[in-house]
């Protein structure tokens, strides 16, 4: 039932909780990525076009859980693979960028094991083309599978544009 829920707007800062998990949506930034390469220098994109929602994640039961980010992978529900998803207002759909030569993100966390109130961070991000008309976007809808963690469910997002910095 939680994969047809409703929708929680990060401009009012509410964590969902689905499984004991929770995550928030607690900052929304539109501009280049920051990266790490191989020799731990700090590098920047070229680009300037890519949408990061910085998320914390925070463990509310007793038991440990074992979470894989939802940055650059897809996980099985049933007897399909989900992902991470971004759409707008407009039903376009927006790719995860995918960022093979870099050691690292900003705000990134790939995997991680969260004892009980354990809190962690990390970071979604996906390219928005240079051709769309970002003055005509009113809102994002940010979809995250619970899978990254063997629950099930997903938690859903709504991003209005006047939340995201540099948009």
């Amino acid at each position: 039932s939680s994969r047809r829920s409703g929708w929680s707007s990060v401009s009012q800062g509410i964590a969902i909780d689905i499984n004991s998990l929770a995550v928030d949506v607690h900052y929304v930034g539109y501009g280049e990525v920051r990266a790490k390469d191989a020799q731990n220098r700090v590098i920047v994109t070229d680009q300037k076009n890519y949408l990061q929602a910085y998320l914390k994640v925070k463990n509310m039961g007793s038991g440990p859980v074992q979470y894989i980010s939802w940055q650059g992978n897809a996980f099985t529900a049933g007897d399909q693979q989900v992902r991470a998803t971004l759409v707008d207002d407009q039903r376009r759909s927006y790719p995860m960028q995918e960022f093979t030569h870099v050691a690292g993100l900003k705000g990134h966390t790939p995997r991680a094991i969260l004892a009980d109130k354990d809190e962690i961070e990390d970071v979604v991000v996906f390219a928005i083309p240079e051709g769309v008309d970002r003055r005509t976007i009113r809102h994002f809808r940010l979809e995250l599978p619970a899978e990254a963690y063997g629950g099930s469910g997903v938690y859903r997002f709504e991003i209005p544009r006047q939340s995201i910095q540099g948009f």
